[in-house]
């Protein structure tokens, strides 16, 4: 009997080469097809079997999970919708799913890849289904706790990032004194962070969130030890993240750092925020 096969379809940053790992030590042969060479030589070290294609040749990439027996696979790691600006040649796969699409968003753009995968017999499935033991978990996860003007900007920010998210503009934002000093579009969290912290001069109180209604196979949240690094560029704070819905890469070493520069980490409750209750950080209602 063949050892089953689940397929990574990797984009950048640690997040794909977690997910490679595991699904190597829970006994699956793992196949991956890389889109960008960045991180390449750690994605080798899991992967049975490896493919470095173009992004823009989504004929390929089907054909080859084809032929690798392949009819589950993540979707996993960055894929910044800055590649359809540049020298983005696509393919007939890709042009038909450009002629579907009424809005390119982000969630239109990789429903229609999902839709496409399906219709050759490979489905995208929960990124967490591999990744569970990265997701943050609820409370406060450093020395620091977050003050009581910090908390309140928790608060103040919660339902605005909801909106940003909601629009699929970005799940980011960057707040201080009451004020919302920066929120993400197509440069990213760290950019977000950065452009927060040059206008505050200070500390930020930084929320990432999910959308209202996640789809579950993309676009989790992630952040890990370079957010962190990040923040302290920026002059430090918070960073505060819903509890249960984001994954944290290196959390270990990012609690390290956070202590070592006066830094919050802190998952709160969200239903907590919307109900108005004071603590934040237990599971309440």
């Amino acid at each position: 009997m063949s050892t089953p096969t689940i397929g990574v379809l990797a984009g950048v940053g640690a997040l794909p080469i977690v997910a490679a790992r595991e699904i190597k030590n829970q006994g699956f042969r793992c196949v991956v097809v890389a889109l960008f060479p960045e991180n390449s030589k750690e994605l080798q070290q899991y992967a049975d079997a490896y493919y470095f294609i173009n992004p823009s040749e989504m004929g390929r990439i089907i054909a080859t999970f084809q032929q690798e027996n392949c009819t589950e696979i993540a979707l996993l790691g960055k894929v910044s919708k800055q590649i359809l600006y540049s020298d983005f040649r696509p393919d007939a796969h890709w042009m038909s799913i450009f002629n579907r699409l009424t809005s390119k968003n982000d969630d239109a753009v990789l429903m229609a890849i999902v839709d496409e995968l399906a219709a050759h017999g490979i489905t995208v499935f929960e990124q967490a289904r591999f990744l569970g033991q990265t997701v943050l978990k609820l409370g406060v996860h450093t020395k620091r706790e977050p003050t009581a003007e910090e908390l309140a900007n928790l608060r103040f920010g919660y339902h605005l990032a909801k909106g940003l998210a909601g629009l699929d503009i970005g799940q980011t934002i960057a707040i201080a004194k009451g004020a919302v000093l920066a929120v993400e579009a197509i440069d990213g969290t760290n950019a977000t962070i950065l452009r927060g912290g040059k206008l505050a001069q200070g500390p930020v109180t930084v929320l990432k969130v999910s959308k209202p209604q996640q789809d579950l196979r993309f676009d989790i949240p992630v952040v890990g030890l370079d957010t962190v690094e990040s923040m302290k560029a920026a002059g430090g704070g918070v960073l505060a993240l819903e509890a249960d819905q984001v994954f944290f890469l290196d959390l270990p070493e990012a609690i390290e750092f956070a202590d070592q520069n006066n830094i919050t980490i802190c998952a709160f409750n969200p239903r907590a925020v919307s109900a108005g209750e004071v603590e934040l950080f237990q599971e309440g209602r």
